[in-house]
């Protein structure tokens, strides 16, 4: 992270622990410099003429007789993939069982300080899309490590806490699964 940090056993038994403390670190860390920020597009019936009016689709859905247009307008918003990616990986980790009462009140208080944003469910092809540059720097240890506790935090076939249904091992499952995909194919295309 740039600089030591302390690091006992008590703090990090396990690595879910010492996953959690880096990630709550590396959040107050970028908190301090200033989240990412860029402009997304909006399109709105607005009273407030902003941006670019649609005139021609304001006077064909007559919203201009309620004294409001159709405006299309860029607004400086938090809402990024990086700061999805981080929002979604605290809240899965907040959701573990394993983390000590010092590790998550310490990611507790990291995701309140991060800023409202669209809930995601994380794949590895989100981690793909994310280009960084010069501005973004300082958010590459960060996503390196979302990436880490998104593939630590995968179900596996060894013998743990949690449930999963194995459907793949399940022939009924699977050939119940087979026949609704043929007839959903068959009727979509012929």
């Amino acid at each position: 992270e740039g600089e030591e940090i302390d690091v006992s056993s008590t703090l990090c038994p396990d690595l879910e622990n010492l996953l959690a403390n880096v990630l709550a670190n590396g959040i107050h860390r970028i908190a301090r410099t200033g989240f990412e920020r860029q402009y997304l597009a909006y399109t709105e019936v607005t009273p407030r003429l902003r941006g670019r009016i649609h005139v021609a689709s304001s006077y064909r859905r007559m919203t201009h007789r309620t004294g409001r247009m159709l405006c299309e307008f860029d607004e400086l918003s938090f809402d990024t993939p990086v700061n999805r990616i981080l929002s979604a990986t605290a809240h899965r980790l907040l959701k573990n069982d394993s983390l000590t009462a010092e590790n998550r009140h310490a990611l507790r208080l990291a995701y309140a300080i991060l800023p409202q944003v669209t809930p995601v469910s994380i794949t590895d092809s989100s981690f793909h899309r994310i280009q960084l540059h010069r501005n973004t720097r300082n958010y590459r240890l960060l996503l390196s490590l979302c990436r880490l506790i998104h593939q630590c935090l995968l179900p596996e076939e060894h013998h743990g806490k949690r449930r999963f249904r194995d459907i793949l091992r399940d022939e009924t499952v699977m050939h119940r699964l087979f026949e609704d995909f043929v007839r959903n194919f068959a009727a979509r295309h012929l």
